[in-house]
């Protein structure tokens, strides 16, 4: 089974709303592969597309990400944070997504204390980030395309107004979300999304 099919599969299951649980509130060890997991549905196409389809998808990623940066003063995770820029940089290559990040990514992917650990390719990556957060949107991009014309991600409509570092947060992160990541196969069927993960990680 090839990746494409593998995230296709897993887009139907409730491995998205799971992993975010996990990357909020789990060990290390389980927020690092959680977080994997969530960069490597991604890196695949559809896998990008379906989560920043809308602002509800969009926002319980960034918000969950947004969370776990701001806990790495407390507990740095040079592995963990390598995973989460790798998250980062594939967001932005999103258009709607690029913009609703811009100037709201934590000001503490800068911090020093928390870089000098990374590795060379973790260090690229989150140059590359900030260079792309920074860049001006083509002329020609089409940041409806291939997406929900329903709510922008600057919409405020789908969200409670509590706010952290810029970011809206939904009211609670994990209420709504069997409806917002339209789960069609139940947790319950763990032999087939754990032997699809299989081919993932």
């Amino acid at each position: 089974m090839d990746d494409s099919n593998v995230i296709s599969f897993l887009l139907q299951t409730e491995i998205i709303p799971l992993c975010l649980r996990i990357m909020e509130r789990g060990t290390e060890l389980s927020q690092t592969v959680a977080t994997f997991i969530i960069q490597k549905i991604l890196i695949d196409e559809q896998g990008l597309n379906y989560l920043c389809q809308t602002a509800e998808r969009f926002y319980a990623v960034s918000t969950v990400l947004n969370h776990m940066v701001n806990n790495q003063l407390e507990k740095p995770s040079p592995r963990l944070l390598k995973h989460i820029i790798k998250c980062y940089n594939r967001l932005v290559e999103n258009p709607r997504a690029k913009i609703a990040l811009k100037g709201k990514l934590p000001v503490l992917l800068k911090e020093a204390r928390l870089l000098e650990n990374l590795d060379e390719s973790s260090k690229k990556c989150l140059k590359n980030l900030n260079e792309v957060i920074q860049s001006e949107p083509h002329a020609t991009v089409n940041t409806t395309s291939s997406m929900a014309t329903g709510n922008d991600f600057s919409d405020p409509s789908c969200f409670s107004l509590s706010t952290t570092d810029g970011l809206r947060q939904p009211q609670d992160a994990f209420s709504f979300q069997s409806e917002t990541f339209r789960i069609k196969t139940p947790v319950s069927d763990s032999s087939s999304v754990f032997g699809a993960l299989q081919n993932v990680y």
